[in-house]
């Protein structure tokens, strides 16, 4: 069985390291999910091939997916080491569900959070911060992988349309 992030382990890191009192609390906040409602559900979700459906709502309500975007956004202001800290003690119990943060919480909150409209704000920030909508990363194209340099995909105004040439997988 996987061990999963204790109390006293959680005590001594952050008396270890000076942790300031916020990014402790996030990182507390991180370890209690991770070993209460995650760790029960991993070698499941590792056996069947996906996540348990209670997942992640759970991340959102326990405001883990919005941590480290702003509070006027609707985010939960975390330091940057906090944000390592919510990583770290998901990751330590499942990487699946750490993956989810980076891409839910940091490819696709924080360009929207930062760029999108108010319009796309208002519809799509509140449900994907409490894991009520799940969003996604177009990266990987049939010959190129992930290699960034080798994609070919174009994006380009038609008028009033955006027209994307191009493939992903």
């Amino acid at each position: 069985a996987m061990a999963a992030p204790g109390p006293d382990t959680g005590a001594d890191l952050a008396r270890e390291y000076d942790l300031p009192e916020a990014d402790e609390a996030w990182r507390q906040a991180a370890a209690t999910f991770a070993r209460d409602v995650l760790a029960p559900t991993v070698q499941e979700a590792d056996r069947d091939g996906h996540m348990a459906p209670t997942i992640i709502p759970g991340l959102g309500g326990a405001g883990l997916i919005g941590a480290a975007l702003p509070a006027g956004d609707g985010g939960g202001g975390a330091s940057m080491l906090a944000a390592c800290l919510v990583g770290e003690e998901i990751g330590a119990v499942d990487g699946s569900a750490r993956g989810f943060l980076a891409v839910q919480g940091g490819l696709v909150l924080a360009p929207l959070v930062k760029y999108g409209t108010d319009d796309q704000k208002s519809a799509w920030a509140g449900p994907l911060m409490r894991g009520e909508a799940v969003g996604a990363c177009a990266l990987t194209e049939p010959e190129a992988g992930c290699d960034l340099g080798a994609m070919r995909t174009t994006i380009r105004e038609d008028g009033d349309d955006v027209v994307i040439d191009g493939e992903k997988v």
